[in-house]
């Protein structure tokens, strides 16, 4: 397999802010850094499991960890907060 190319993943891990301004990352049981976006700021301090894509090779401000791109989330342990709010923000 082509490691340039997305491929599909599973990861179960705990969503943290990221070192940049709305920078979210999902810190993984295996201690993975994956970039989930800023969209995912209401899951900061859950633990989840998320289906993604892999998106190697792109470049972010933030560059910490892989970026995946989430095609689902299950919420494992934790409270989310509203979808869209910054309020979980660590």
């Amino acid at each position: 397999m082509d490691p340039s190319q997305p491929r599909s993943v599973t990861v179960v891990g705990t969503v943290a802010s990221g070192v940049e301004h709305r920078s979210v990352v999902l810190r993984a049981d295996d201690g993975t850094v994956w970039q989930v976006g800023a969209a995912r700021a209401y899951l900061v301090g859950c633990r989840v499991r998320v289906v993604g894509r892999t998106r190697p090779g792109l470049l972010t401000t933030a560059m910490q960890g892989t970026l995946l791109k989430v095609e689902s989330v299950e919420v494992l342990q934790g409270q989310p907060g509203e979808p869209g709010s910054s309020a979980r923000r660590l």
